[in-house]
């Protein structure tokens, strides 16, 4: 279930704890074509091909229920491999009884005992769970080839920190603003718990899909406008890009230390680096 948080009498968030949380609000609202963000979510791409991914949302909502597995190829594509593999070391070798290893254990040999070598094998060191944030809005200049290209980079990123052993939970947010009049409001859906595998191509439509912002987070807004829970949707009119406002208010909500990824990113080796993963 969803929960809204007033930061402050003009700032509010709304984080769906899930994906399916999310589409319950809506397929609630969807045939509320009175709402202009859900008109915009309803629209046929009419030749935008440059700003919608797929022409209908219905396609849209068929390759959010089913996985992008294209798009989920682009995080593996050559062009992302990451060349420095000096990555911090997160294994650490444990030591066993075995029959054969690289040092003998003379009690058990007396003892007459198979297993009297002393073998070792790499095990991963225990993680911390970190929480990954991924800034998915972009203004309406923004092509849907710039917000793939961006966002393949996140999930190679994502795939480079799981194989390091460290488990994260992953969430989308798309943080929206009015310098008229002052409010601020982001909605936050948690697309990966850190108990679950990671799966590239579930991941790739919520992430990296220019439909997830331009149809599904605009339906979003359209519905909580029509819930009556966030009333300053009225009003606001364009993405935050600043980083130092959208952090503020990720730490009113509790999101602290996480990974921040922000909309544009420069390369997957710079951020790892930035966040202390790559030596």
């Amino acid at each position: 279930m969803k929960k809204v948080t007033k930061i402050s009498e003009k700032a509010t968030e709304v984080f769906y704890p899930s994906l399916s949380d999310a589409l319950q609000d809506i397929n609630k609202y969807k045939d509320r074509t009175d709402d202009s963000h859900i008109r915009d979510m309803l629209d046929k791409a009419k030749g935008y091909s440059t700003f919608y991914y797929f022409d209908t949302f219905s396609e849209a909502e068929n390759a959010l229920l089913k996985g992008d597995w294209e798009l989920g190829k682009m995080a593996l594509n050559n062009k992302f491999i990451l060349e420095n593999k000096n990555f911090e070391d997160r294994k650490k070798q444990k030591a066993f009884y075995d029959v054969v290893g690289f040092q003998a254990s003379v009690p058990r040999y007396l003892q007459g005992l198979p297993t009297n070598m002393v073998n070792s094998r790499p095990v991963q060191k225990q993680e911390k769970t970190i929480t990954i944030v991924k800034h998915i809005g972009y203004i309406g200049d923004v092509t849907a080839a710039e917000i793939i290209e961006n966002s393949a980079k996140a999930l190679t990123i994502l795939n480079q920190i799981e194989k390091m052993g460290i488990r994260c939970n992953l969430d989308i947010y798309s943080p929206a603003s009015d310098p008229v009049y002052g409010n601020y409001g982001n909605i936050r859906i948690r697309i990966k718990n850190a108990t679950e595998r990671l799966a590239i191509g579930q991941l790739a439509f919520p992430l990296a899909n220019p439909d997830m912002l331009r149809r599904f987070i605009f339906g979003l807004r359209g519905a909580n406008r029509l819930e009556g829970v966030w009333d300053i949707f009225r009003y606001i009119s364009r993405s935050e890009y600043d980083i130092p406002t959208n952090k503020k208010f990720l730490e009113a909500v509790g999101i602290k230390n996480c990974i921040f990824l922000n909309n544009f990113i420069d390369s997957p080796e710079a951020e790892l680096r930035r966040n202390g993963l790559i030596k």
